[in-house]
């Protein structure tokens, strides 16, 4: 089993770049790191790389979820573990990917969402500026999925996800690292 220890980055896609790009600087407070082709990258005040990422697509909506591994060779290990589970990977181990990321994968979960586990996130210790607002890092993501015992069993068995809370109404809270993010699934 894969043992994904944080949630690193949530990437979206944007109708307009500089538009949204102007929205989550000025409003959320994060602030711009890096530029690759048509993708921009923000940091929180707290020391990772990136925490979002925005691409440059024609329809809104969710690009990517990001969880970070230990190590780079967790990444190699996990397409090996997907493969033989039969999951679509999109992307297989590749280095630099992204900005400030060493080595990730890409691949596909059972509701289609694509998912990314990184490893080797560049720390930023740069003072971050004076801003009203400072978002320290990402702390959960929320998705709606079709089927939520084999969206449940693929993250608790495939990626080491455990369950920290259950609603009536079929919302579920999910940890990779109970002290650090959750992944919510309804």
């Amino acid at each position: 089993m894969v043992r994904v220890v944080k949630l690193a980055h949530v990437g979206l896609n944007a109708t307009d770049l500089s538009r949204q790009a102007e929205f989550y600087n000025d409003k959320w407070g994060l602030e711009r790191i890096d530029e690759f082709g048509r993708e921009m990258f923000f940091r929180a005040e707290g020391p990772a790389h990136h925490v979002l990422t925005l691409h440059e697509q024609p329809t809104p909506g969710l690009h990517h979820v990001a969880l970070e591994v230990a190590a780079p060779e967790d990444v190699d290990r996990a397409y090996e573990e997907l493969a033989a589970g039969g999951i679509e990977v999109v992307t297989p181990p590749a280095q630099e990917l992204e900005p400030g990321i060493a080595k990730a994968i890409r691949f596909k979960d059972p509701d289609g969402f694509l998912v990314e586990l990184v490893a080797g996130v560049d720390r930023v210790h740069d003072p971050f500026g004076p801003r009203d607002v400072k978002p320290q890092d990402l702390n959960h993501v929320v998705l709606n999925v079709g089927d939520i015992e084999r969206s449940e069993r693929f993250y608790r068995e495939m990626l080491g996800f455990k369950l920290t809370d259950r609603f009536i109404g079929g919302l579920s809270f999910w940890a990779c690292n109970v002290a650090q993010g959750r992944l919510l699934r309804r």
